[in-house]
């Protein structure tokens, strides 16, 4: 992605999230990021982050988020913590 600052990344995340765009999604993350899932499930680096976003898309999911906290690691790297829901219409 462009360099943004860290604070400026979620709404950019949270627009690719919502329009479906997996490269636009995965761009919002630094080339060796790691995902973790509350149930502990990782996903790190940019091919597995864009298997995980391709997944969850194939449902429709539409995110809100908000922000929690940022820890700054330097000028362009932080770690972002936010709070967020998510929807998806899941096929019967």
């Amino acid at each position: 992605m462009n360099r943004r600052a860290p604070a400026d990344v979620h709404p950019v995340y949270l627009q690719a999230f919502n329009a479906g765009d997996i490269d636009a999604t995965v761009a919002c993350y630094e080339s060796a990021a790691c995902s973790v899932s509350k149930s502990g499930r990782t996903a790190k680096g940019t091919v597995e982050l864009q298997n995980l976003y391709r997944a969850m898309f194939s449902h429709g999911p539409r995110q809100q988020l908000a922000v929690r906290k940022i820890i700054h690691a330097g000028d362009d790297l932080a770690l972002i913590l936010v709070d967020w829901a998510s929807k998806a219409v899941l096929a019967s």
